[in-house]
């Protein structure tokens, strides 16, 4: 069973959203904002693995627009190409 960094990391990879990519936030405070995924959010953990758990990550989200970064789960997120 998988603890801590590793279970973290092993969630992650089966996450459709990474840092690196661009997305739109339709969270009902940044609704339709373009922004680049910069990072998991540090407060973001998990004690277990669980089917969907990769939707509950967060990430830190640098928007385009000037205003201040935000924090939102991937399920809240859609890829721009």
């Amino acid at each position: 069973m998988l603890h801590g960094k590793e279970l973290h990391k092993s969630i992650q990879k089966r996450c459709r959203i990474q840092p690196g990519m661009l997305v739109k936030s339709s969270h009902a405070d940044v609704i339709d904002k373009l922004a680049l995924v910069v990072s998991v959010s540090p407060a973001c953990s998990f004690d277990r693995d669980y089917e969907g758990a990769e939707e509950h990550i967060f990430y830190m989200c640098e928007p385009f627009d000037g205003t201040p970064s935000f924090v939102d789960y991937v399920c809240n997120l859609e890829q721009v190409s």
